[in-house]
C-alpha cells in the first residue's frame, strides 16, 4: 500500500511536469491527477447510486462574494424552491432566453445531444453528478469544481462519463476517465478558470461527434446555447436542458470577467457546454448567484484556454 501511494505521488508529479513543459509556463499551467478507482469500482455505479448522486452546485451568496459555496452544504433549504418568473433582473438589465428540456430519446443519437452527457464521481465522501461534453475522442470538457475540491484540496475519484444519457438510458455506454486536469490558477482559487478536461483511453469506442474549441470571441455579439442535466427541482436529472441566450452581463468580480446568460438550469448542469456556431464549445456552466436564479455564469475561453487544450492534441 505504501509503495502504491509513493507511485501515485510520482505519477502526479510527472503529469504536472509534462503539462508545464508542453504548454509552457503561462499563468494557466495545468495540474493533473490519475482518476483513482475504488477496489469495487466495477460494481460501484449502480442505478440506485446514480439516482442518489448529489448535484455539485456552485453558488455565489451575494455580490460581495469572492468565492462560491457548495449549495448542498451551505443552504439548509437546498434544493431551492423553483422560480416561476421567466425574467431575471441583473444590474438593471433584464435577461431573456429560450429554454428546451429535451425529452425525445431519438434525438440523443444525433449531434449535439450525443456529445453531451452526465459525469458521476466521488469527492470528499459524497457521490456527485455534473455534466460534460466531448472535446475530442479522448477528452471531455467539464467544470473545474467537478474534478477538484477547493475546500478539501483533493481530486475526484471513480469518475465516469455517460454520453447521450437520457432518462436512464445509456446509448453509448460509460467512459471511465484515466486522468483529470484543471488550470493551476483554478486550484489557487480563481473561479474565472473553472473548467477541466477529463481524459479517457485513446482507443475507446463508439466514435461520437465532438465539439471544437472556440476562443477569443466577442460575447456581446454571440449567441450561446448552454446544455446540461439539471437535477435540483423542478428538474430530476433525466434529460438534457438547452438554454439559448445572448450575453446578459459580465461578472466584474472575476478576472478575466466571466460571462452570464439567461438559463433556468439548476444544480447538476455544472460543466455542461456552451455551444456556439460551427458546433464549437466556448464555455461551460460554472456558477450562479443566489439572487440571480435564472442566470448562469461561465468562464471566458481565451488564448490561455487554447494553450491548456493544445496539450491534449
Amino acid at each position: 500500500r505504501k509503495m502504491e501511494k509513493e507511485g501515485l505521488k510520482r505519477t502526479r508529479l510527472l503529469l504536472l511536469v509534462l503539462c508545464t513543459l508542453l504548454i509552457g509556463v503561462p499563468s494557466i499551467v495545468c495540474t493533473c491527477s490519475v482518476n483513482k478507482l475504488n477496489d469495487d469500482f466495477e460494481n460501484y455505479w449502480t442505478p440506485e447510486r446514480l439516482r442518489a448522486a448529489i448535484p455539485r452546485d456552485y453558488v455565489m451568496v451575494n455580490e460581495t462574494s469572492t468565492k462560491p459555496v457548495l449549495a448542498h452544504k451551505y443552504y439548509k433549504n437546498y434544493p431551492f424552491t423553483p422560480i416561476t418568473s421567466n425574467t431575471n433582473n441583473v444590474s438593471g438589465d433584464t435577461c431573456f432566453g429560450q429554454t428546451y428540456l429535451n425529452k425525445n430519446p431519438q434525438s440523443y443519437l444525433s449531434n449535439p445531444w450525443q456529445s453531451v452527457g452526465k459525469i458521476f464521481f466521488t469527492m470528499s465522501g459524497y457521490d456527485y453528478v455534473c455534466s460534460g461534453s466531448l472535446g475530442n475522442l479522448a477528452a471531455a470538457w467539464t467544470a473545474g469544481h467537478c474534478v477538484w475540491d477547493d475546500d478539501d484540496q483533493r481530486w475526484a475519484t471513480n469518475l465516469i462519463f455517460i454520453p447521450g444519457y437520457n432518462d436512464g438510458d445509456e446509448p453509448y455506454g460509460r467512459l471511465t476517465a484515466n486522468r483529470l486536469c484543471t488550470p493551476a490558477v483554478y486550484q489557487k482559487g480563481n473561479i474565472a478558470y473553472d473548467y477541466a478536461l477529463v481524459k479517457f483511453p485513446s482507443n475507446f469506442s463508439p466514435v461520437l461527434n465532438t465539439l471544437t474549441l472556440r476562443v477569443g470571441l466577442n460575447p456581446q455579439s454571440e449567441n450561446y446555447v448552454s446544455f446540461g442535466y439539471p437535477q435540483a427541482p423542478p428538474f430530476n436529472g433525466a434529460w438534457d436542458n438547452k438554454c439559448e441566450a445572448r450575453l446578459c452581463q459580465r461578472d466584474p468580480r472575476t478576472k478575466p470577467s466571466t460571462v452570464g446568460i439567461y438559463c433556468d438550469s439548476t444544480g447538476g448542469a455544472s460543466g455542461g457546454p456552451w455551444i456556439t456556431s460551427g458546433n464549437s464549445i466556448a464555455s461551460v456552466n460554472s456558477y450562479g448567484y443566489s439572487n440571480q436564479p435564472r442566470v448562469i455564469y461561465g468562464p471566458y475561453f481565451d488564448s490561455e484556454t487554447l494553450k491548456f487544450w493544445n496539450h491534449y492534441q
